[in-house]
């Protein structure tokens, strides 16, 4: 729950069920179907809800102990289009791994840190 000096408020339920598949060291999955309902007025164009229900996929394989590619996708099902479509290189270190995800939808690298081998 948001609140504003003008007075206005702005509130987001999120509901989300999500099933998990873990492949051992070398294959994580994650789909999730998400439902978002949103209530008031934001002034603030990052306060407001962009997807309203959809399916989540995200996940990451690993063709070697050093090298994986990480996968990030959200479907909006109300405008039936993609919100994020994100693939990119992970790198494995000793005690840490990176990530670089280009999301051809909104034109950006997110950069994903984590545990070796772990889940994001």
């Amino acid at each position: 729950m948001n609140f504003y000096k003008g007075g206005d408020d702005y509130r987001v339920f999120e509901r989300t069920v999500s099933l998990m598949y873990d492949g051992g060291p070398d294959f994580d999955t994650k789909v999730s179907y998400i439902c978002n309902d949103d209530d008031g007025v934001s002034p603030f164009l990052y306060d407001k809800v962009e997807v309203r229900e959809g399916i989540r996929l995200r996940g990451q394989a690993f063709v070697n102990d050093r090298w994986g590619i990480a996968s990030d996708l959200l479907y909006d099902l109300d405008t039936d289009n993609f919100d994020h479509l994100g693939f990119g290189p992970i790198y494995v270190f000793e005690s840490m791994q990176l990530g670089v995800v280009y999301d051809f939808e909104d034109k950006i690298l997110r950069i994903l840190v984590g545990l070796p081998k772990q889940f994001m």
